[in-house]
């Protein structure tokens, strides 16, 4: 019967929207009764069962959802419970069994134009085939099909002839451009009455024993219900001819008729008809002075033969990339299709006015625009590696963030970059000297680099070489030359000469450290495996890298090994090395240090007959051992006291710095309250850092100390001490301008956060045997609690020294484990002042928003508790302060006055702007969980709140922010919303690969097929990352996740992605071509 059939499909849709894509019965019905069951009966009433109905089959007819609740409620008791949900989906399956296909739909209910007559007589119906489906033209029978109007006298209507194909041929001279305009109307007002439009979806199945076409869910749902579309049309036609016209007149007045033609419109679409070349005029005229029965033919009929056919996908033959949709333009109805792709679970529709061919075709271009580097905003601190030093010869700071190595100019704030690496780079280190390069270079090698364009001007016999290397499946170790920035705006790359090491079975994982010897003939380098293999490559007077030797160097999960570094002079080997290497006596051999986690080793590179020998003793501490001796050895640097001998001094997690001589320790010295993070040594003098914030100076030979400094205040923006509701000024100054209610919400935050970390101590306190431990995990409960509570300062993660001598100024450049590089200038009676050169989140960054008014200004946040600002042009930090909880979204008011702000555990907060500085006024709290994106309505009266919990919040912005609605809908977590051009539409995608259309006003869900809202509405911003202009943005085998972030310009002309591989990509747009280049 026909009336179970619906059950039946509606109880199967109704599966698939539960259960979700893994088909998961037990998880999708919990998520059901937490999301309905109000009053936690564990069952479900009628009321709760209808509120989920309309949740998960939207538009469900109220017959319907009367239908389906007698059908669950198998014993009559009025409610539902989980087994009932179970038992009807358990046999779900042999219910499609049993239902018999639908008969096929009487096609003399509608109208037919001859040449599909023609077409239906040549393909009769088949009883396995009864809507005509199995033709490779997949034909619908229930469409109503295009009929012209009777043709009105040519001085009555305009001067206008009717065509061959039934539309209306104005005889104006610009006839072709009214008809678009007049099409592209029609089909926009066909989607408002989308009752009389409703497609069958299609799917074809092929492969293997699957062949053959079956219809989609909606269209099992829509097809029992279009015999009654055309009806329910034409009487909202006359209700509004009745609403604007004359009373008993079936004509309307020309200003009636444009009202109505507006009516007609979705919301979020401009009137494609031009009314200054009097389109209203003559569409009213055509329509014979507005009578409603012409206009109801000229509307709710398609014209026969319009568009283009895509049998394989958008994309004509010969393009790059793949096809992603399945059908394009319906060949015999003319009528737009939804197409589909991979990463998506809504189709989408193709805009109206497009063109196809053209589209396509750039779309399997290049982009005509191309993406250049121009300023690097960020610094790498950790404690992996050095991974600052400075070039003396020209004064350039060298250091690295992500998959980028910076050359930044100390006298200019201009940068150079090197781009050698595809993923993060773990380890830099800069050659201790210059070199010649005709004396280290092969011929062959120093041509090509005085060749390359990007070398011009350089000096070859002055050299600044450094070698990085980088993590990542096939890590490789780069050897390449430092080259100055650009005189005029920076910019520019650095030339490579060397790489090695990413040959299968060589490094894995990771370089865990890398360095050249001190003549710069040889390159060695530790891998990520488990026994942190170390290789030895030459690389001097050579045109390809040789590998010299490679043995195992420290077992364990890597990263063991934190720091290598090579002595400055050559060693007699001892007779070990000798024998192993056999080499002649008297012959010198190199020496090297390696040092990380309980260890520091001693290196002994010789060179024999039969090849190079690489032999290592681990140092032993002795009587400074104090216990075991440190828990990491971070960093290692050689002291030469003559030109074939030194000492090696070594900075341990303890903060102490000890001192080696051979594979001995000779001394222990006190140097830092807490872990010694850095060394440096600049002639005479030796530099150290620790995480207490303080650069010490000492003598080299005795390792006196003669000098301290201070971390500035600009390196410390965001520490950890405060109570969340101070703002730093760029000078580093502390001013409090927030206003009461966010100050309350940050004392909140801040007590909470104590609170837990409290709890943790206090956890680990109990499980701790040891009194001493006891006492210091105590002594940490007081400082977090508040008790002789202290602001650290952020530590030296590195430090480089540039000019200076002993006895003059110097300029320390150094490293913060925050994420700033500053240079300090020492002067007269122990004066200094300071220059910060780069700035960064410490922390990951989530946000940001470009300012929409200020050239150049943009916002950043994340999750080192701090809001950034950033001026592009002048390529500095502008402005930074503190916020109470990591934060994940930002967006820009359209006046530029006001920044919103969503945060961690469901906080929002609006910061007012002015003078360069930010002011909280307001702090909400819609969610409980992370707020994913915030967007201002293009008017600037709203503001849209996109949640971890599945909501969409909308607040009245020019109300003070209060509460306007909440979007309910999506089935998971939102990631991205946009708002359309004239506020009236909300789009959003979620995690679970949906998009879905809101009416922000009413709160109310638009369904796409209804009102054609995604097909031509214009929308001020596309973020999304799921929609029709994104349909090619994703690589092969992407699961829809791997793009983080999408971006349109302004002009409409390019989209710009981010994706999880820390690729930034450009497209032509719309990106509808798969795997558009």
């Amino acid at each position: 019967p026909k009336e179970r059939r619906r059950v039946v499909g509606l109880k199967r849709l109704l599966f698939e929207k539960i259960t979700g894509k893994e088909r998961h019965v037990e998880r999708g019905l919990k998520r059901v009764l937490s999301n309905f069951d109000a009053d936690n009966s564990g069952e479900l009433d009628m009321d709760e069962f209808s509120e989920a109905l309309r949740h998960y089959l939207q538009g469900i007819e109220d017959e319907d959802v009367t239908l389906l609740a007698a059908d669950f409620d198998a014993d009559q008791s009025g409610t539902i419970s989980i087994s009932e949900f179970t038992h009807n989906f358990a046999r779900l399956e042999e219910e499609v069994a049993n239902v018999a296909p639908p008969p096929p739909v009487a096609a003399a209910r509608y109208r037919r134009s001859a040449k599909l007559s023609a077409v239906a007589e040549e393909r009769p119906e088949t009883p396995d085939d009864p809507l005509g489906l199995l033709s490779g033209e997949a034909e619908e029978k229930d469409e109503a099909i295009y009929v012209a109007p009777p043709a009105p006298p040519d001085s009555a209507r305009g001067g206008s002839v009717r065509s061959e194909t039934g539309s209306y041929r104005p005889l104006q001279a610009n006839a072709r451009t009214f008809n678009e305009r007049l099409e592209r109307y029609l089909v926009n007002a066909r989607g408002v009455m989308s009752q009389l439009t409703s497609r069958t979806e299609r799917r074809r199945l092929s492969g293997g024993d699957k062949g053959g076409v079956a219809l989609s869910r909606s269209a099992r749902l829509n097809l029992h219900r279009s015999s009654q579309m055309t009806a329910l049309a034409r009487r909202h036609l006359k209700k509004l001819w009745v609403q604007h016209g004359e009373e008993g007149s079936d004509a309307l007045e020309l200003g009636a008729f444009e009202r109505v033609l507006l009516e007609l419109l979705p919301p979020g679409q401009a009137v494609p008809l031009n009314k200054r070349e009097g389109d209203v005029h003559q569409l009213w005229r055509m329509c014979e002075d507005g009578r409603r029965e012409v206009f109801e033919d000229l509307l709710l009929t398609v014209p026969e033969e319009r568009g283009v056919e895509f049998t394989e996908g958008p994309f004509p033959a010969g393009d790059k990339g793949r096809g992603i949709a399945k059908k394009g333009l319906d060949r015999q109805f003319g009528i737009e299709q939804r197409m589909s792709y991979p990463q998506c679970r809504t189709p989408v529709y193709p805009p109206s006015t497009w063109d196809a061919e053209a589209a396509v075709a750039r779309s399997g271009r290049e982009p005509s625009a191309q993406l250049g580097l121009r300023h690097v905003f960020g610094y790498r601190a950790d404690k992996q590696g050095p991974n600052l030093a400075v070039s003396e010869a020209e004064g350039l700071v060298v250091y690295s963030v992500a998959g980028i190595a910076v050359v930044q100019s100390l006298r200019k704030n201009t940068q150079r970059f090197f781009r050698g690496h595809d993923d993060d780079i773990s380890c830099l280190r800069l050659a201790p000297n210059a070199v010649n390069g005709h004396d280290v270079l092969h011929p062959h090698v120093l041509e090509d680099l005085q060749s390359d364009p990007a070398a011009a001007g350089l000096d070859a016999d002055n050299l600044t070489l450094c070698v990085t290397g980088q993590v990542g499946a096939r890590p490789h170790v780069c050897v390449w030359v430092v080259l100055p920035p650009r005189i005029r705006g920076g910019g520019g790359e650095c030339v490579e000469l060397f790489r090695m090491g990413h040959k299968k079975g060589q490094l894995e994982r990771m370089v865990c450290a890398a360095a050249l010897s001190h003549d710069c003939s040889m390159v060695a380098a530790i891998g990520g495996d488990d026994k942190h293999t170390i290789m030895v490559w030459a690389i001097g007077r050579r045109e390809r890298p040789e590998l010299m030797v490679e043995m195992p160097g420290q077992q364990g999960p890597p990263p063991q090994v934190l720091d290598l570094t090579w002595a400055p002079w050559l060693v007699p080997p001892s007779k070990a090395v000798q024998n192993a290497s056999g080499g002649r006596k008297g012959q010198l051999a190199y020496y090297l240090a390696t040092c990380g986690k309980r260890h520091i080793k001693f290196w002994t590179l010789a060179r024999g007959p039969s090849g190079h020998v690489l032999m290592g003793r681990n140092g032993r501490y002795g009587k400074f051992a104090d216990g075991a001796g440190p828990k990491e050895v971070l960093r290692a640097v050689f002291v030469p006291e003559s030109d074939d001998d030194g000492i090696c001094v070594s900075a341990g997690s303890n903060g102490k710095i000890h001192v080696w001589r051979g594979t001995v320790c000779i001394a222990a010295i006190a140097a830092h309250d807490g872990p010694c993070l850095s060394l440096c040594l600049r002639g005479c003098w030796l530099y150290s850092g620790g995480v207490d914030g303080v650069i010490k100076r000492w003598e080299a030979q005795g390792l006196e100390h003669t000098a301290s400094f201070r971390v500035p205040a600009i390196a410390a923006v965001g520490d950890d001490g405060g109570q969340g509701d101070t703002s730093i000024a760029p000078d580093g100054s502390a001013e409090s301008s927030d206003s009461a209610e966010f100050q309350t919400f940050a004392r909140r935050c801040a007590q909470e956060a104590r609170d837990a970390k409290d709890a943790e101590l206090a956890k680990r306190q109990a499980s701790v045997e040891s009194q001493t431990l006891r006492n210091k995990i105590q002594a940490l409960r007081r400082n977090i609690s508040g008790k002789d509570a202290t602001v650290r300062p952020p530590g030296v993660a590195d430090i480089a020294i540039w000019g200076g001598s002993k006895g003059s100024a110097e300029v320390i450049v150094m490293g913060s484990t925050r994420g700033a590089v500053v240079a300090i200038q020492s002067g007269r009676g122990g004066a200094s002042r300071s220059r910060t050169l780069a700035n960064a989140h410490f922390g990951q960054v989530w946000g940001l928003a470009w300012h929409p008014i200020q050239r150049g200004l943009f916002a950043t946040c994340g999750h080192d508790n701090r809001i950034c600002l950033w001026d592009a042009e002048a390529r500095r930090p502008h402005y930074a302060r503190k916020i109470p909880l990591a934060a994940h979204a930002l967006d820009w008011h359209p006046r530029g006055n006001q920044l919103a702000c969503g945060f961690r555990d469901g906080y929002f907060a609006v910061f007012a702007y002015t003078e360069g500085q930010l002011a909280a006024t307001v702090a909400r709290r819609p969610c409980r969980e992370d707020i994913d994106d915030l967007k201002y309505s293009p008017d600037g009266s709203m503001l849209a709140v996109a949640s971890h919990d599945q909501y969409i919040d909308v607040y009245m912005a020019s109300r003070g922010y209060r509460h306007r609605c909440r979007l309910r809908g999506h089935t998971s977590y939102l990631t991205h919303i946009d708002w359309s051009a004239d506020s009236r539409i909300l789009q959003s995608n979620c995690g679970a690969y949906e998009i879905l259309y809101w009416n922000p006003s009413s709160g109310q869900q638009i369904r796409s097929t209804k009102d054609n809202v995604e097909a031509d509405t214009d929308w001020a911003t596309w973020t999304c990352v799921l929609g029709f202009p994104a349909m090619g943005i994703w690589m092969p085998d992407s699961d829809g996740t791997d793009v983080n972030a999408c971006h349109r310009t302004r002009d409409g002309g390019h989209l710009v992605t981010a994706d999880d591989f820390g690729t930034v990509r450009l497209y032509n747009a719309p990106v509808v071509v798969g795997h558009a280049p």
